[in-house]
């Protein structure tokens, strides 16, 4: 019989085939949790906290009666023989009477699996290798790669297509006005239609409502990046700390780490304040005001680092407005990010 993956995704999917019930129902009513968490279950990109087992098992009896039990039993057994999985761990779950506690057993030894095989499984080749979170993780790195660097290629194409001076920044080539909110677009834009692919990716089929909901966030954390962008350049701000006639260096640090705030905080806002029931951090104060603080650090290196070039300040200020774009393009990539996943650090971790 063809070795399949044993994992959590594989045993809720046989589940969901047979009970007819959305994910949103367990989500919402039984571990109290989004139902994106539920589908990245499904997918296999996180693994449930063993905590929610006995709400997921209290689902299964709830929404199917008994002949659904026996076809579902029928099937897990079948995927249980087919897994790999020591003969001994087989018979230990197969021999399991009362049907609450064998899904309850099959749950939790999903959860205690190690990823991609381990000690309780027979060595096969039909197993997924190492090699696939290799491609993952190059996956992932590609798609923030463009994210972060794509912002910074559309709007220098921008400013070339329409003869702008703006696109390096420095004094006297900040933007205005329209050229203000289409910088800011070209900052947010990206990582907004980042957000979609994402909630797409994670949310399956959605109805009207979902497909609505995955537009909306990502719709006003392009606008409030916007407006975030236009009260920093629009409103005087650099010009009122020039006044004040600081140290050069002390100068464009307050200013570098007050432009990343103006920008980055507004939109991050809004995706914080939408996933604040569902995040997963011990403290989510603390991990909200840590996303918020990356994209500042970020520029203020960026920053610092030219002060150690040894050129005079009008030949570095192209050289500093890249560098502090682009530290703004991937602090704002990473916060959401890091917001977004409610604290896993990898995949596969416990949620």
């Amino acid at each position: 019989m063809k070795f399949a993956r044993f994992s959590c995704g594989g045993i809720l999917g046989i589940i969901f085939r047979h009970i007819k019930e959305s994910p949103r129902t367990l989500a919402e009513l039984y571990i109290f949790r989004d139902r994106s968490l539920v589908y990245k279950w499904l997918h296999d990109s996180v693994t449930p906290f063993k905590g929610l087992v006995p709400g997921i098992v209290t689902f299964v009896m709830e929404k199917s009666c008994e002949p659904v039990r026996l076809s579902i039993r029928k099937e897990l057994e079948d995927y249980v023989h087919a897994s790999g999985l020591q003969p001994e761990i087989v018979a230990q779950l197969v021999g399991t009477a009362p049907f609450r506690k064998f899904l309850e057993d099959i749950l939790l030894l999903a959860i205690s699996m190690p990823n991609a095989g381990g000690h309780l499984l027979k060595p096969s080749p039909m197993l997924r290798g190492s090699h696939g979170g290799a491609s993952v993780s190059f996956a992932e790195l590609a798609l923030a790669s463009l994210v972060i660097f794509g912002g910074g290629i559309a709007w220098n194409g921008i400013n070339h297509l329409l003869g702008w001076i703006y696109y390096m920044g420095g004094d006297g080539k900040e933007p205005r006005g329209i050229a203000t909110a289409v910088w800011g677009l070209t900052v947010a834009g990206p990582i907004a239609l980042q957000l979609i692919a994402s909630s797409r990716r994670d949310n399956g089929p959605a109805n009207t409502a979902d497909r609505r909901g995955s537009i909306v966030v990502p719709a006003l954390y392009s606008l409030f990046g916007v407006i975030g962008s236009l009260v920093f350049y629009d409103s005087g701000l650099r010009a009122s700390i020039e006044g004040y006639n600081l140290a050069y260096g002390l100068q464009e640090l307050i200013i570098g780490f007050l432009f990343a705030l103006a920008v980055s905080v507004p939109p991050l806002t809004v995706i914080i304040i939408n996933g604040w029931s569902t995040v997963r951090f011990r403290s989510a104060a603390i991990a909200a005001l840590g996303c918020s603080l990356l994209p500042p650090l970020l520029v203020t290196v960026s920053v610092s680092f030219t002060f150690f070039i040894d050129r005079p300040p009008a030949q570095l200020q192209p050289l500093r407005g890249f560098l502090a774009g682009l530290m703004l393009r991937a602090g704002m990539y990473l916060a959401a990010r890091v917001w977004n996943e409610g604290g896993e650090r990898s995949k596969g971790k416990i949620t």
